[in-house]
């Protein structure tokens, strides 16, 4: 298996790559989905999951862990011994597991690392466009793909909007531009990526209680 480092393209060899995927939301679904797609070997923890998500799993043929089993660190997971772990962006970073990679040098990514790692499936790269703040991300994120599909370009805004960034990517028709909207928890978890621009809209003290204080928030 290749390092993570040299993990930088859909077309890389992820083949046998032991990824943990954390929560079986509508975003650790598109992730857990898309790992099975390039070849790696999944484990979801999910103390929630829809029933048909589940489903879904099991005819992809990826394990998984739900309800009180997924509680703490489950010992089936230690076991899985993860090279990276790919977390849902609302798994608070002091939650057990995110401890425990921490505590391991397991790389945690979320959805958004992982599809800048992926953007060149198909022959048309979409350039990013991404946008933040406290409020008006949503707004401002239909307004600039709006903006963009107006001057003649595929364009799909996605991300914290609602549709997850990985679906976009494995379009098959690829996209000219990404409008990605970012919240502050994707933001805490994000490595590297590199848009074609970026808008941070504002700041105010709404999401303290997840972030644990104002300059951990701003930071982010």
């Amino acid at each position: 298996m290749a390092s993570l480092d040299s993990l930088t393209s859909w077309h890389s060899d992820w083949k046998q790559l032991k990824v943990a995927v954390v929560g079986l939301g509508v975003t650790g679904f598109s992730v857990a989905d898309t790992l099975a797609e390039l070849g790696c070997e999944v484990l979801v923890v999910a103390e929630k999951a829809d029933p048909e998500y589940i489903d879904i799993l099991d005819v992809l043929g990826v394990s998984h862990i739900s309800g009180e089993a997924a509680a703490g660190v489950p010992a089936r997971l230690i076991e899985f011994k993860p090279e990276l772990v790919v977390t849902s962006p609302g798994v608070k970073p002091d939650s057990p597991i995110i401890q425990w990679a921490g505590e391991n040098k397991i790389p945690v990514w979320v959805d958004v690392d992982l599809a800048w790692r992926l953007r060149d499936k198909t022959a048309k790269v979409a350039k990013w466009v991404t946008i933040t703040g406290t409020n008006g991300k949503t707004t401002t994120t239909q307004l600039a793909a709006a903006m963009l599909e107006a001057g003649g370009n595929r364009v799909a805004a996605c991300g914290n909007i609602g549709v997850p960034i990985l679906d976009c990517i494995r379009d098959p028709e690829g996209f000219d531009y990404l409008v990605v909207e970012l919240s502050s928890f994707q933001l805490h978890y994000i490595d590297a990526i590199q848009p074609e621009a970026s808008a941070l809209l504002n700041f105010d003290l709404d999401h303290i209680d997840w972030d644990g204080s104002f300059e951990v928030f701003a930071a982010s």
